[in-house]
């Protein structure tokens, strides 16, 4: 049931998006339609969110990349939006957590093929707790992260004892920081208009350094979520896991819009394949879950050409700066 009071407020104010952010191309096609339910982020307040538009999801023609076709026109939205409050349990519980380490494993093998070492340093940008730059840190690179959250920053730097900073990427290239690899894991997805961002992350990488950025695939995206309301038919604010649902992912790459990113701020696209998959623990995907996941990791792995098929539902990429 609606709450009465909301009535008298106004909508979330949009702002509409008028050109791709990767090409600039106006030939743009609405794809998606996804939900704005604000009920569970009450730093968005006060908006009349039941009487909200859906979101619509726009494809570039050109370049095959999606954004919304509206973004939320008020002040620090994402900053609302993902603002929780910790406690030192849950950041603990979250650094000790498990199942990304094969993903993150797997971007520092690879990343370890370009720079062998020993003199090597790495940033990750958006750290999050730490346990990225730790795993870094442990084979050996000169581990930092870049994390502008003042509190799981705060925290990352205290479990790691590693450099964790609060500045921006530009900032830290101002101060003649430059590093051997740059990581992306599961970030830009969030950040609005992303070519800026990785203008300025290309500043922070030394000459043949390499970003690893892991983004989700938008176009397969679409169809694990309309297998999931079509044939299962599931709400998809039941897990606030929709494609798009309030915004919370705005940047749908394609491997041909990420390509083309990367090309843009100048640098070489050394490979795009299948990003690694969570490994949830049994007691929590089920196993029913747990095995259909794995097996699809497996098959995106082994399958030739699999980065084009619905097995690819994040990619992962590396490009170096020459």
């Amino acid at each position: 049931m609606t709450d009465p009071t909301l009535a008298s407020l106004p909508p979330l104010p949009l702002r509409p998006t008028l050109q791709c952010w990767i090409c600039e191309s106006t030939d743009l096609s609405v794809v998606w339609h996804d939900v704005i339910d604000l009920q569970w982020s009450p730093n968005v307040a006060p908006y009349n969110h039941s009487v909200q538009p859906a979101c619509r999801l726009f494809r570039c023609n050109t370049c095959g990349f999606g954004q919304p076709a509206a973004v939320p026109d008020i002040e620090n939205y994402y900053g609302r939006i993902y603002h929780r409050e910790w406690t030192d349990e849950s950041l603990e519980f979250d650094y000790q957590a498990t199942y990304r380490d094969t993903i993150y494993n797997d971007i520092l093998k690879q990343l370890g093929r370009f720079h062998p070492g020993p003199n090597r340093s790495l940033l990750d940008i958006g750290a999050h707790t730490g346990r990225f730059v730790w795993l870094a840190h442990e084979q050996g690179w000169a581990a930092e992260g870049l994390e502008i959250n003042p509190v799981t920053a705060e925290f990352a730097s205290r479990r790691t004892a590693l450099p964790i900073h609060t500045q921006r990427a530009e900032e830290l290239a101002e101060h003649g920081k430059r590093y051997s690899a740059v990581t992306l894991n599961d970030v830009l997805e969030h950040l609005p208009e992303p070519m800026p961002i990785l203008r300025s992350v290309t500043e922070v990488m030394a000459s043949g350094g390499v970003l690893a950025i892991k983004v989700p695939h938008g176009p397969m995206q679409r169809v694990k979520e309309g297998f999931r309301r079509r044939i299962l038919r599931r709400d998809p604010m039941l897990d606030r896991a929709g494609v798009m649902s309030n915004f919370v992912h705005v940047n749908h790459f394609s491997v041909n819009s990420l390509r083309l990113a990367l090309e843009s701020v100048g640098l070489k696209v050394v490979e795009i394949r299948a990003g690694r998959s969570e490994t949830i623990p049994w007691k929590q995907s089920g196993i029913g879950r747990g095995l259909t996941v794995r097996a699809i990791d497996r098959a995106a792995r082994v399958i030739p050409g699999s980065v084009h098929t619905p097995l690819a539902m994040n990619l992962q990429a590396f490009a170096m700066k020459p």
